[in-house]
């Protein structure tokens, strides 16, 4: 069923974006396909957005109605992410997208979007740098504090993703240690009563900086990886945890990053959790003779964790870091590793009052 909604999505809206429709006028396009479909101006939109990407990228949209395994909030990570790649390069782009998606193993379980918005966004930096740029202005960088009548005040920041991570893992480490809330502990830090410090990891080849990924899920742009690089005090070369091993089931901090550095996320089918918010599995537990090693760590979040330890699911893992799922129907499915230490990507006038290819140059832009 899902695969056939995906496949009709596609066509309903490419046959709505036929050629030469980019010149059209948007609102006026758009208020008739509200009228006609019943959708809210905001959804027709990013689906019009969608089919323009697609038919700058013709090999991915005969992909995508061939394989029928994209719905619309993987389409539209797409979209977003390559809305700024030259004409020239999306070539490169399209087939690397491509080899991305193309399942490799039996029952492969299909990565989040989110998780397709980073390994693009890997891609692009590689083969279009200035297309990844994604550096918050000062104006995205926002402040607000409203007070309610009950006496409670509501703090909401905007920051660069990177650093907002930073900025969380800084306020659990305080809490954790303080004893508080985080909001004690944000409390505690602009009063000057408390320090942090708290180690980041960054993931970067050895030979070159070209791609430096954030905790394991974040690619960052060069702006950003140019000011992480400047307060690095301490590398370590991680490929020598893939083989190591501990005789003690408290697991190494470096050996923690290697995993996370690999896997990216949570390995559960389907959950899209960030590797830096999840707990490193035994995969065979330790007290039934499972190694402290990679080969036989995973990440899990939390709640896919307490599904496989109440024994709702089973776990097999290979030794490329492929693991075979058993679900409580009986069904199998395998997930595979997609951090930045996975090798999973091989290197190398009347006018809409805006028209949708003049929408298209503004948000390049403002994304520039």
């Amino acid at each position: 069923m899902s695969m056939r909604t995906n496949y009709n999505f596609l066509c309903d809206w490419l046959a709505l974006f036929p050629d030469g429709l980019e010149e059209v006028d948007e609102d006026s396009f758009i208020r008739c396909l509200v009228v006609g479909t019943g959708l809210g101006c905001g959804v027709i939109r990013t689906n019009l957005y969608i089919a323009d990407q697609l038919k700058r990228m013709p090999r991915l949209c005969e992909f995508a109605l061939t394989m029928r395994h994209l719905d619309r909030a993987r389409l539209v990570a797409i979209e977003h992410a390559c809305v700024s790649v030259k004409d020239e390069l999306l070539p490169l782009v399209e087939e690397e997208i491509i080899r991305l998606l193309t399942p490799t193993r039996p029952r492969q379980v299909l990565i989040t979007a989110r998780t397709i918005t980073e390994k693009i966004k890997e891609i692009i930096t590689q083969i279009d740098p200035p297309a990844a740029e994604r550096s918050a202005y000062e104006s995205e960088e926002q402040l607000d504090m409203s007070h309610q009548p009950d006496g409670i005040s509501t703090l909401t920041c905007t920051f660069r993703a990177d650093e907002g991570h930073e900025v969380h893992a800084i306020l659990k480490s305080v809490a954790a240690r303080e004893h508080c809330t985080q909001a004690q502990a944000l409390l505690q830090l602009i009063r000057q009563q408390t320090t942090a410090t708290v180690v980041l990891n960054l993931y970067a080849p050895q030979d070159n900086h070209q791609t430096v990924n954030f905790g394991g899920t974040h690619t960052l742009d060069a702006t950003a990886a140019a000011e992480w690089l400047d307060r690095v005090t301490r590398t370590r070369d991680i490929d020598y945890y893939a083989n190591a091993h501990t005789p003690a089931y408290r697991i190494p901090e470096a050996m923690k990053a290697f995993v996370k550095g690999r896997d990216g996320g949570c390995r559960f089918p389907g959950c899209g959790a960030r590797a830096e918010v999840c707990d490193i599995d035994h995969v065979v537990p330790y007290d039934q003779g499972g190694a402290t090693a990679p080969a036989n760590l995973q990440c899990l979040c939390r709640r896919c964790h307490n599904l496989k330890t109440d024994g709702m699911v089973t776990a097999t893992i290979s030794k490329d870091a492929t693991v075979a799922w058993t679900m409580p129907d009986g069904s199998t499915v395998t997930t595979m590793p997609h951090g930045p230490v996975a090798p999973t990507i091989r290197h190398r006038d009347s006018r809409w009052a805006v028209s949708i290819a003049e929408r298209r140059k503004r948000r390049i832009n403002r994304a520039a």
